[in-house]
């Protein structure tokens, strides 16, 4: 089908790369189609991004585009998580993060297409808490390996909790890098403010104190 894009277009302003125009993205529905990626359903989404599953007739395992929330009133930091996501993203690999697909340029339609990891989130089971010594020690076992994996990477999550670990056939899988650093890529976020970023119910001590390139943050 074919694409559906809002002409509209805001410039943000602040230190490139912010400083071009971003699209205002057309409302996602279903059925629509953006760079051979068709929308199916919208998923439970965040504060920053709608989820949609979606699939590419070059690809044959389910996906998910992650479209950020772009308006004129928009926080630069929004579009700043937005593009770190995107950069680390690809350079990250392996079975303990989501494969990804492509992305789309700001000043067209935002996205970012990755795969759909099927599991459990670790949200989910962690209401239904107590859970067996032997299963939360596993947890952490497959949760710590997930993060060794980045780290040999390079990359610095910065906002580990339970709705962004998956736990998955393969293992942990984490998600959401949009708060992330990596030791080759330029902080952005870390660029814009000197204040911690992070949900504050997990943020850890290292973050407080500014250290975004610690694996222990």
């Amino acid at each position: 089908g074919a694409e559906d894009r809002c002409r509209r277009t805001f410039a943000v302003a602040g230190n490139a790369p912010q400083d071009r125009e971003i699209a205002v993205p057309m409302k996602p529905h279903a059925g629509m189609t953006i760079d051979g990626f068709e929308l199916i359903e919208q998923m439970p989404s965040g504060g920053m991004a709608s989820l949609w599953r979606a699939r590419h007739p070059a690809h044959d395992f389910p996906i998910v585009l992650k479209m950020p929330f772009f308006d004129p009133g928009a926080e630069v930091s929004v579009i700043i998580s937005h593009e770190m996501e995107e950069m680390i993203m690809r350079h990250l690999s392996g079975p303990h993060v989501p494969r990804f697909l492509g992305s789309g340029d700001l000043a067209r339609t935002p996205y970012v297409a990755m795969e759909f990891v099927e599991g459990r989130h670790l949200a989910a089971l962690a209401r239904e808490a107590p859970l067996a010594a032997e299963e939360i020690a596993g947890i952490g076992i497959e949760v710590g390996t997930a993060l060794n994996a980045i780290h040999r990477q390079k990359v610095v999550h910065l906002d580990l909790k339970p709705e962004n670990v998956i736990l998955a056939e393969r293992g942990a899988v984490l998600l959401d890098f949009g708060l992330a650093t990596h030791a080759d890529l330029p902080d952005l976020l870390g660029a814009e403010t000197e204040l911690p970023i992070g949900t504050p119910a997990y943020i850890a001590p290292e973050q407080i104190l500014g250290e975004r390139f610690d694996p222990a943050s």
